[in-house]
């Protein structure tokens, strides 16, 4: 069962009827000016909506705070059956205005409000003069619009959209409507409960339909979704009575500046005839699909905190629909916490992913059983699948750190191991093969590939070819040695071809863990952060960030920008002034029974 709510009946409301439809013309009268494209005066208030949602949502919010709306939710006005549904709060909270200006004022460019408004207004005019004339966004819109703007979907058939923008002046946003209702299509006004709904058609196809709905303009692509509005208005069912919606959204931040919601029906009934889906969470595959349809809906909200901007998404599950197997792949997810201490405090980011419920073998095992059969037998003959193979001793945790190294990017693989013997033996059989594959493959000896012999030569030329490439042509030579870090042995390969020498594989096995990189060096880090314990499980910034993340648990990336942007600028890049503004960016996520929660923090200095 779904918690889409059914089709609305096409009475929506008791003893009540559908307007016959508007008889029109066979000729339509030509308008005195030139007739828009399709679709124009919809993309014009699509462009309004947009425009102000991205001064509404990011930094350049300030300027439109000014605008001191009714107050009013037009979630009052979204009817049962939408399957997307967009909110932007252009006067939201004290608290909220007050962290974007604080945010604001760290971005110097944006030179106050003032300047923005001032931005705004030219760059609607702009994308106005080219689609309605004679329309102004700073005189035709600005004094009308108030506290919010929404955008409604139903994708049952095709997709069937409307905007609402909230009014503080029901007469300026009348006129306004009169301006564009002046232009484009042919117009003719029908009612409906009450309320005049203008109707514009392209030849014989409607082509936007507008009202003024309760205190909001309404401009939709077809005269079915604006009653719909107009039915949620007037006492019909409404999404934020529907069990799905109120789920969905109750776990998100309550003071935020927008919120998008969309229905899981759409998805399911795109997914549905998709296989091979993957594993979520260490669950056997093909359970993902059971695992969606369980889910209630799908909830983003963005807000802006005193340090940073966060992004939460939330989607509730219903438990009862779960198989054993899936509610313990939502329960079981570690803690990423431990694998920290093997990350460089001086990194510039890492992804972090504790153990599932299904081993790594098990897992590979099902890929595997799926997979090609040359990628079965790659997998075997590089001794990393199977009962002696690399995945077998592995306990599932894992992270991959970057960061400088030698004065270039460097990554370093962890993974966990129960059985260090095990895990080495399994890599000393596993690193020859894999190397031997790479150097000798499409990659290249040393990691520009082989030159490809051109076609259409003559005789002659493909000797010339052959003489003048016949080092690079021929697999290079593999140099293993090993180096020392402490207590533990790092193997290096090395591609050798002539006099030149580069190095293409490190691992060690030391502490529970397998380590695996392109740099030795990298490896060496990750050992001495282990050891002496100045690692990013330590370091106070990672802490002060990891503390917006979403849990302890589960999968976690984080990138420091600001070292990213110091790197930069001293290899020489030009870096963009508002980059250095930003400190950070942490992505987290939550699971269990109730659902799943995610969050995208960046934090700015």
């Amino acid at each position: 069962m779904s918690d889409q709510p059914p089709e609305p009946p096409q009475v929506p409301l008791a003893d009540r009827a559908w307007p016959a439809e508007p008889s029109w013309p066979t000729d339509p009268p030509v308008p005195a000016e030139p007739s828009a494209p399709r679709h124009r005066v919809l993309r014009t208030t699509v462009a309004i909506a947009v425009a102000v949602a991205f001064v509404a949502t990011g930094a350049v919010a300030v300027g439109l705070y000014a605008l001191r709306g009714s107050g009013e939710d037009l979630t009052r006005m979204i009817p049962a059956s939408a399957d997307v549904y967009v909110s932007i709060d252009l006067d939201p909270s004290l608290q909220q205005k007050l962290n974007v200006n604080t945010l604001a004022r760290k971005f110097p460019s944006l030179r106050g409000a003032q300047g923005i408004d001032g931005a705004v207004d030219s760059a609607m005019d702009d994308a106005l003069s080219g689609m309605v004339s004679g329309v102004s966004f700073h005189r035709d819109v600005r004094p009308w619009l108030g506290s919010q703007i929404a955008l409604v979907a139903r994708m049952t058939s095709g997709s069937d959209e409307a905007i609402l923008l909230a009014s503080k002046d029901d007469a300026a946003a009348q006129r306004f409507l009169d301006t564009v209702t002046s232009h484009g299509p042919a117009w003719q006004d029908v009612s409906y409960e009450g309320v005049a709904l203008h109707v514009g058609r392209s030849g014989s196809s409607v082509h936007v339909v507008t009202a003024l709905v309760d205190h909001a303009v309404v401009v939709g692509g077809t005269i079915s979704i604006v009653r719909q509005v107009v039915a949620a208005d007037q006492g019909g069912a409404r999404l934020d009575q529907t069990p799905g919606y109120t789920a969905t959204v109750r776990t998100l931040p309550s003071e935020r500046l927008a919120l998008v919601y969309v229905s899981t029906a759409p998805l399911k009934r795109a997914l549905a005839g998709l296989g091979g889906l993957g594993a979520l969470d260490g669950a056997p595959a093909g359970n993902a699909a059971g695992l969606l349809a369980a889910a209630r809906g799908l909830g983003v909200s963005l807000s802006a905190q005193p340090d940073g901007v966060a992004v939460d998404a939330n989607v509730p599950i219903d438990a009862t629909k779960l198989t054993v197997d899936e509610r313990r792949a939502l329960t079981s997810a570690g803690s990423y916490r431990p694998l920290l201490s093997w990350v460089p405090e001086g990194s510039f980011g890492f992804l972090a992913s504790p153990a599932g419920v299904t081993s790594p073998a098990s897992a590979l095992d099902q890929v595997a059983a799926n997979a090609p059969s040359e990628l079965r037998r790659t997998l075997s003959r590089w001794h990393v699948s199977g009962p002696d193979g690399v995945a077998a001793h592995l306990t599932g945790d894992a992270v991959v750190e970057f960061g400088p190294s030698a004065g270039s990017v460097a990554g370093t693989v962890i993974l966990g191991t129960d059985d260090e013997t095990g895990t080495r033996a399994a890599l000393d059989r596993a690193a020859p093969a894999i190397v031997r594959s790479v150097a000798s493959g499409a990659l290249g000896p040393l990691g520009g590939g082989a030159p490809q012999m051109p076609k259409g030569l003559t005789k002659a030329q493909r000797r010339q070819f052959r003489k003048m490439f016949r080092g690079a042509l021929k697999p290079p030579t593999i140099r293993w040695t090993v180096v020392s870090h402490g207590g533990a042995e790092i193997h290096v390969a090395s591609a050798v071809q002539g006099t030149r020498s580069h190095t293409i594989f490190a691992y060690t096995v030391a502490d529970g863990a397998a380590i695996v990189s392109l740099s030795p060096s990298s490896i060496e880090d990750a050992l001495a952060a282990h050891e002496g314990g100045s690692n990013a499980s330590t370091d106070p910034t990672v802490g002060a960030v990891l503390r917006r993340s979403a849990s302890d648990q589960g999968a976690i990336f984080y990138v420091d920008l600001g070292r990213v942007v110091a790197f930069a600028g001293s290899s020489g890049a030009q870096v963009p002034a508002e980059l250095k503004a930003l400190r950070s960016v942490v992505v987290s996520s939550k699971t269990s029974t109730d659902g799943v929660s995610a969050r995208v923090f960046v934090a700015i200095r």
